[in-house]
């Protein structure tokens, strides 16, 4: 009697924690006059996926998505002017604040972040720009507890230093991109420069990691572990790339690195805590008619929360092979898994574990020193294919 009670315990325990595991659907469309709504689902015991709450109707789209596990938040920003700004709290899995932004008469978006200010807390931060001379950096407060009237204020530049970036999401274009173009002085210090004076950041590169003829540096990765840029030199006269590599720097040691293997890879990076994940791609360039991975399993026509996934891989400059690469900042290790799906990608990586979609599948396995194993298949449905962000409940 004593075994079966255990037993029974113990399996109401792991179906309640995995019954903690929600993601976020969308598709924002800042380059394309396409709207697709944004929600949040739960997934539960047994292959189930719950509807929690509907996050942004197909009729508003989304331009913007991002979360960041350290605020414990994840931010939608609508299409149209004003935006309006959702909040979702990753800790109770509901809507914690939404605000329309207020105008700024001539000011253009040009970037948009989450950061996390010392003694202010979590915010919301748009980089507006009318010129380089006439630039506005606006936070909104992330505290529930602050009225919409009341949590937007002008920041001072400087801000720059605390945004957070999780990377890029999906496959091809149909996911969010989160991320800042950055500069490095001759000594190897990284410096944004989003107006006319440089905010220098905390970071270097040493020589053989940042010695380029016409680089550019884009900050991909920013939490409380990790800080990783893409690093690509360009052929001036012709825009091809010569050489491309992912930098990823821990900040506990601030010991940089390049990702071995990813060096010509045009890297779809992501973050979670000490892992880097990439989503692995090789340009279409000299490989006229080649298609990515798994074409024949990819939706054709629109949803409400996405694009059609064939049309948008067709169209793109790049192929997606179907291989997911998992790199630890701290050990060096990397893991490889092949989906053998172009649609795939890495969702969450969390106490051990990482969960991955490929198509309308989503899957769980653990990470070993000696590799990925124990893949298991948690849930098959349509909506898995508009998922790109995941968290747990606290």
């Amino acid at each position: 009697m004593y075994t079966v009670r255990v037993a029974a315990i113990f399996t109401f325990l792991l179906n309640f924690a995995f019954g903690e595991m929600y993601f976020i659907t969308g598709s924002p469309t800042p380059k394309y006059n396409q709207s697709f709504g944004s929600s949040l689902f739960q997934v539960g015991e047994e292959g189930s996926v719950r509807l929690v709450q509907k996050l942004v109707e197909e009729t508003d789209g989304t331009d913007w998505i991002s979360i960041s596990y350290d605020v414990r938040k994840a931010v939608l920003a609508t299409r149209g002017s004003p935006q309006t700004i959702v909040v979702v709290d990753l800790d109770t899995a509901t809507i914690s604040k939404i605000c329309p932004t207020p105008r700024i008469h001539d000011m253009s978006l040009t970037y948009q972040w989450i950061a996390d200010i010392p003694r202010q807390g979590p915010h919301y931060i748009q980089f507006l720009a009318r010129d380089i001379n006439n630039t506005v950096f606006r936070g909104m407060s992330l505290n529930r507890n602050t009225s919409c009237e009341d949590s937007f204020s002008i920041r001072p530049h400087e801000d720059v230093r605390f945004i957070t970036t999780h990377g890029r999401t999906g496959a091809a274009d149909f996911g969010g991109l989160d991320g800042q173009y950055i500069w490095v002085g001759r000594d190897g210090g990284l410096s944004t420069k989003l107006s006319s004076h440089a905010i220098p950041l905390e970071y270097r590169l040493s020589a053989d990691l940042s010695d380029m003829e016409n680089p550019s540096f884009w900050m991909v990765v920013n939490n409380r572990v990790v800080f990783a840029v893409i690093a690509t030199d360009v052929e001036p006269s012709t825009r091809e790339v010569r050489r491309r590599h992912l930098i990823s720097c821990l900040k506990t040691t601030s010991r940089c690195q390049s990702i071995p293997v990813l060096k010509d890879s045009l890297a779809w990076a992501r973050g979670f805590e000490n892992y880097i994940a990439v989503t692995e791609t090789r340009s279409r360039r000299g490989l006229p008619g080649e298609r990515s991975a798994g074409a024949s399993e990819w939706r054709k026509i629109d949803s409400r929360m996405g694009p059609s996934i064939e049309s948008r891989m067709n169209n793109f400059a790049y192929l997606f092979p179907g291989r997911l690469h998992l790199f630890n900042a701290e050990t060096g290790q990397l893991h490889t898994i092949t989906t053998n799906q172009g649609d795939s990608e890495i969702l969450l990586v969390e106490n051990g574990s990482v969960y991955y979609r490929a198509s309308d599948r989503l899957y769980k396995a653990q990470i070993t020193p000696d590799g990925i194993t124990g893949t298991r298949l948690l849930v098959q449905t349509d909506v898995i294919r508009d998922a790109h962000w995941a968290f747990t409940k606290k």
